[in-house]
């Protein structure tokens, strides 16, 4: 049995934060019948700030 859906995650956009390096962008891409990510993205993060607390 399988669960679940197949995604490749990417992440871009380097920033740097109070001396941290993060990415500022993540898309996800569900995998096709060949395990190739697929041309489009389901799911778009894109963070503009990062404030430490």
């Amino acid at each position: 049995m399988k669960v679940g859906v197949a995604v490749a995650h990417y992440v871009g956009e380097y920033e740097t934060f109070e001396g941290i390096r993060f990415p500022t962008r993540r898309r996800v891409h569900r995998r096709d019948a060949d395990n190739s990510a697929g041309e489009n993205w389901s799911i778009g993060i894109d963070i503009d700030d990062i404030t430490a607390v």
